[in-house]
């Protein structure tokens, strides 16, 4: 594969492989039945531009025989997740099925790390989720990490403004919480909140990697209703001052 793609000038890229455990293989072919195992052998292209994801996938599709039961284009319909990539099953050697995934590094960090990985392709830089990246790579590379790790990320959430600034709130902050957190004026006229290009409830619970914009109005919305759920010390005690309680 490496030597087809460089033959045709795509560059900047990179490819991994694995293979399924047979343990794993032994549960699929279990549940699914022995011939559903098509993923028994597995390979991802990651490259740099959209278009050389299907120029490699016809680049592929050209010299091995493929399944096109098995070809999904998550590209253009991604998944509810946000999930991106190419998906082809191709027949190898000895008529083994090899499934390739195909994808941006763009699309790969969002995939490995949430939608926080958007900040930095969108500013042109790795700045304000970097350190979260290796925080979790750290988390999931480490067997023993449950054992002695510090508990940063099961204490505080740390999220995102639109201008890629993080945020560090206790575990169970909300939106009401980021948008005192942001400024009290914010606070004080919010409406709600798009969390990762998605409109939701004031009241909405953020996690780790989440991009928050809070929506406001011109008119101070504060509610009593808000001390039901608000976490911060500092976005209680301003609602307590403004609804005088």
């Amino acid at each position: 594969i490496e030597s087809t793609l460089n033959l045709n000038n795509i560059s900047n890229f990179e490819i991994s492989s694995r293979i399924k455990s047979l343990y794993s293989t032994y549960l699929t072919m279990k549940k699914k039945g022995k011939n559903t195992v098509k993923d028994r052998v597995g390979v991802r292209i990651i490259c740099s531009k959209l278009e050389d994801c299907y120029m490699i996938l016809g680049l592929l599709h050209s010299r091995y025989q493929y399944l096109a039961d098995e070809f999904n284009d998550y590209i253009s319909s991604p998944k509810a997740n946000g999930y991106r990539s190419l998906q082809t099953t191709v027949l190898w050697k000895n008529d083994v099925t090899v499934e390739i995934q195909i994808r941006t590094f763009e699309m790969h960090d969002f995939d490995e790390f949430g939608p926080a990985s958007h900040i930095a392709y969108k500013q042109g830089s790795n700045k304000g989720y970097e350190w979260v990246k290796d925080l979790v790579k750290w988390q999931k590379n480490d067997k023993n990490v449950s054992n002695y790790r510090i508990n940063v990320l099961d204490k505080f959430v740390y999220v995102f403004t639109p201008k890629g600034d993080t945020l560090q709130l206790p575990i169970g902050s909300t939106a009401i919480d980021f948008a005192y957190r942001v400024h009290t004026d914010i606070g004080d006229h919010c409406t709600g909140a798009m969390i990762n290009n998605k409109m939701n409830k004031i009241n909405t619970e953020l996690k780790t990697g989440d991009l928050v914009e809070i929506l406001t109005s011109k008119k101070i919305n504060v509610s009593r209703e808000w001390l039901r759920f608000v976490k911060t010390s500092w976005a209680r005690e301003h609602i307590r001052k403004i609804t005088k309680i």
